[in-house]
């Protein structure tokens, strides 16, 4: 039985990689002339199936919702969803210096199957963390086609053909972050940019009732929570995220204990399911449904999805796909001109 995906998101997770939160970076020697492909979309297939079954079990937790910018909503894969991902994957390795190969995304698949845990933190290092092998001061159109994975060109998500920026160095320890456009670079390793004071910090230094944005900037053992009496986040003891999420098949005793999008349901966590045209916040869509609102009606119900080249001028994007300035749906994969 499937659980709640958020495929489409995952694609632009490896596509654009629009990170905040910066780790150590590993990589292959980058292509000089790019690939054709055909190699890294065949590794991608255990990919998309390994991140399928890691889904499964971990609910809408497993999509890393803080790094994944808006996208139509989680629905069981239609039969298009795996083809979808491949192509992306083939799109990525034929541009100059990339890095996504195949090595890497069997470095991917392997830890989406080893995973004992839902956290979201292993899963970024192996399949997203990813350098590409530009230098600073060379043309680019996307943050992973860079070594410092910071480039100065507009991040729209593969929605538009954007003017090329420039590879530059990663934001450092008090720099300016988090504009909306991502022409600011993100933040170098060890630190993470707290969005409310707009500052690269560095990571888990922040202690007891001070400020944060997010738990890494919180000290072991703190988490980063919200205090209603002062409309502010302050670092306070607690559980980890992980800790308190329970995947597909645990016990539970309450809803809340469940990750999202998943119910307690006879005492286990079960899919949160959602009929084709009903709502479905917080629930799993059928197979060729997203979950998204449409004109003239605000509320998030199952909609027929558009395919790859069809029009999504009034129907949401399958997986893997990205609705572009001209309203057709394509590949999310950032393009560029001089």
């Amino acid at each position: 039985m499937r659980s709640p995906l958020h495929l489409a998101a995952f694609a632009l997770f490896v596509a654009t990689l629009p990170a905040c939160t910066a780790v150590s970076l590993t990589g292959d020697a980058p292509s000089e002339s790019g690939s054709d492909g055909s190699a890294e979309a065949a590794a991608c297939g255990p990919v998309f199936d390994a991140y399928i079954a890691f889904a499964d079990r971990c609910g809408y937790h497993a999509r890393g919702g803080y790094i994944f910018r808006p996208f139509p909503d989680t629905s069981e894969p239609d039969p298009a969803a795996k083809g979808n991902f491949q192509a992306t994957c083939a799109a990525l390795a034929k541009r100059r210096g990339d890095r996504h190969t195949v090595a890497m995304w069997k470095r991917c698949e392997e830890t989406l199957r080893n995973a004992t845990t839902c956290s979201k933190v292993d899963i970024w290092e192996a399949c997203g963390a990813i350098a590409g092998g530009r230098k600073n001061g060379e043309a680019c159109a996307s943050n992973d086609e860079c070594a410092s994975r910071s480039c100065s060109a507009e991040d729209t998500g593969g929605k538009k053909v954007v003017a090329c920026g420039v590879c530059q160095p990663m934001g450092a320890a008090g720099d300016e972050c988090g504009d909306s456009s991502g022409k600011l670079p993100p933040c170098g390793e060890g630190l993470h940019c707290n969005h409310k004071e707009r500052m690269c910090v560095e990571l888990h230094s922040r202690g007891q009732d001070e400020a944060c944005s997010h738990a890494s900037e919180c000290s072991e053992g703190l988490i980063c929570d919200y205090d209603r009496y002062r409309s502010s986040s302050f670092c306070k003891p607690g559980r980890t995220e992980a800790s308190s999420t329970y995947a597909a098949g645990d016990r539970c005793s309450v809803t809340f204990g469940c990750s999202s999008g998943l119910t307690c349901q006879d005492g286990a966590c079960v899919v949160n399911r959602a009929e084709a045209g009903g709502l479905c916040s917080g629930a799993l869509c059928p197979s060729g449904y997203a979950c998204a609102r449409s004109k003239g009606d605000d509320e998030r119900r199952c909609r027929p999805v558009a395919q790859l080249g069809e029009s999504c001028s009034t129907r949401p994007c399958a997986a893997f796909l990205t609705c572009s300035e001209s309203s057709k749906c394509v590949l999310p994969v950032q393009a560029c001109h001089e």
